[in-house]
C-alpha cells in the first residue's frame, strides 16, 4: 500500500488490540455503501475520526462508491396528505439509496438538483411566506434563503454553481431568478447573501421554464426561439454577466410537443445537450462536442418512445438525466396527467426503452443528478 494510505491507516491506532491489520481494515471500510458505514463511527475514536473528518477517504470512497452508477434526485409528497415534500436518491436500479425530509411541499414551486445540493423554490403569496430554501441531502440540513420581497410565484430560478477560478477549487453556488426582462443573483453563503441586481436577459422571449433551463460548467443555458431556428443564450455565474453572443443549436425539426416549439436543454455527463421532438414519438439528443464558439454539434441519439407512451399516454415528458458507463442514456419520464415519475433505460444497443421503476405522487417540479457526498460531513 502507498504512503497516502499508510497515512490513513495511522490515524486508527487507537484500535491496537484490532485482529486485522489496520490497512486491511482501511480497505475493508472502502467498501463499505455510506448508510451502514455512518454507523461504524460508534465504534471507537479512530473510526469516527477517519469516517467523519478525513477528506481523503471521503473522497476514495465516493470514487469507489460512485463508479456503481449515478444517483438521480427526485421530490416525492409523503405525509397523510401529501403534506411533506422528501427528496429521494434513486440509483439506476430504481431502489431508494437515502430519502431526506425536504419540509412543506404545500406550494413547493421548483426543485433544482445541482451537483451536492437542492434548491427547493417555495412561493409568496399574501401573508403566507415558504422562502427558498438549500437542502444538503448528505447531512439533512436546510438553509433558508434572504428574501427579495416579491412573490416568487413569478419568478423562475436557475441554480448553479460558478466555475472555478484561477487559484483553482470549487465555485460558488448561486441562484439566478428572471422574471421578464428583470434578473437577479444570489451567492448562497452560509445565509448571509443578498440579492444583488444582474444584467437583464439580452432578447425578451428566452424560455425561463425550469425544465429545459440547465447549468453546464458555471454557465447557465436557456433556449431563445428565434424564427424557424433555436438559438441559446448563456449567463455566466461567475462574472454575472450575459455571454455576448448566441449560442447556435443544432439543426433539427421544429415541434409543438411538451408545450416547446424546439425542444429543450439537458445537462449529460458535463456537456451541454439539446433534446428534441424530431416526430411525436421520436427524440433526438445532440451533444455540444466543442467549444461554444465553434457551435459543433453532433447528433449523439435517435430513439423511439413509443413503448413509453403506452404506458403513460401520447405527451410524456421525457428528460435525459445520464449516459451510464455502458452507453445506455438514463431517462426521467412526467406524465402530465398525474403525479406519477418513472425512470427508463434507453439502451442504444438494442434500440429500446426498459422501464424501471415508477414513483407515485412524484411533485412535478424538478429532478436531476445528485453527485454529492453520502459520506462526508454526514452526521
Amino acid at each position: 500500500m502507498g504512503s497516502s494510505s499508510s497515512r490513513q491507516a495511522q490515524t486508527m491506532r487507537a484500535n491496537d488490540g484490532a485482529v486485522l491489520p489496520q490497512d486491511v481494515v482501511y480497505e475493508i471500510l472502502l467498501r463499505v455503501p455510506a448508510r451502514p458505514l455512518r454507523r461504524f463511527r460508534a465504534v471507537c475514536k479512530s473510526w469516527r475520526s477517519l469516517l467523519s473528518d478525513d477528506p481523503r477517504f471521503a473522497a476514495a470512497h465516493a470514487a469507489r462508491h460512485h463508479r456503481g452508477g449515478p444517483l438521480f434526485a427526485v421530490c416525492v409528497a409523503t405525509g397523510t396528505n401529501g403534506e411533506v415534500a422528501e427528496i429521494m436518491l434513486l440509483d439506476t436500479s430504481g431502489r431508494a439509496v437515502k430519502r431526506v425530509n425536504a419540509g412543506p411541499s404545500l406550494r413547493l414551486h421548483q426543485i433544482l438538483p445541482h451537483h451536492g445540493l437542492v434548491l427547493l423554490g417555495g412561493t409568496i403569496i399574501g401573508a403566507e411566506r415558504h422562502p427558498l430554501r438549500v437542502l444538503d441531502p448528505a447531512t439533512g440540513a436546510i438553509s433558508i434563503l434572504p428574501d427579495d420581497n416579491v412573490s416568487h410565484y413569478c419568478y423562475s430560478f436557475v441554480f448553479g454553481r460558478a466555475a472555478a477560478g484561477s487559484t483553482g477549487g470549487d465555485g460558488e453556488y448561486k441562484v439566478l431568478s428572471l422574471s421578464g426582462q428583470t434578473c437577479k443573483i444570489l451567492t448562497i453563503d452560509g445565509g448571509n447573501g443578498r440579492w444583488r441586481a444582474a444584467p437583464g436577459p439580452p432578447v425578451s422571449n428566452i424560455d425561463k421554464f425550469p425544465w429545459g433551463t440547465v447549468v453546464v460548467k458555471g454557465v447557465v443555458y436557456l433556449p431563445v426561439y428565434h424564427g424557424e431556428q433555436w438559438k441559446i443564450a448563456g449567463f455566466d455565474l461567475a462574472a454575472e454577466q450575459w455571454q455576448p453572443a448566441f449560442l447556435q443549436g443544432p439543426s433539427t425539426v421544429s415541434s409543438f410537443i411538451s408545450g416547446s416549439r424546439f425542444g429543450f436543454l439537458a445537462e449529460l455527463n458535463g456537456h451541454l445537450a439539446a433534446v428534441s421532438y424530431y416526430t411525436d414519438s421520436t427524440i433526438e439528443i445532440w451533444m455540444l462536442m466543442d467549444s461554444v464558439e465553434l457551435a459543433m454539434w453532433r447528433k449523439k441519439y435517435r430513439f423511439v418512445i413509443s413503448c413509453i407512451r403506452r404506458f403513460y399516454g401520447p405527451y410524456p415528458e421525457v428528460k435525459p438525466l445520464s449516459v451510464l458507463d455502458d452507453g445506455r442514456v438514463a431517462l426521467w419520464v412526467c406524465v402530465l396527467h398525474n403525479s406519477t415519475g418513472a425512470l427508463w433505460i434507453y439502451d442504444p444497443r438494442t434500440k429500446t426503452c426498459i422501464h424501471v421503476v415508477a414513483i407515485e405522487n412524484c411533485l412535478k417540479v424538478g429532478v436531476g443528478m445528485y453527485t454529492g457526498n453520502l459520506l462526508q460531513h454526514s452526521t
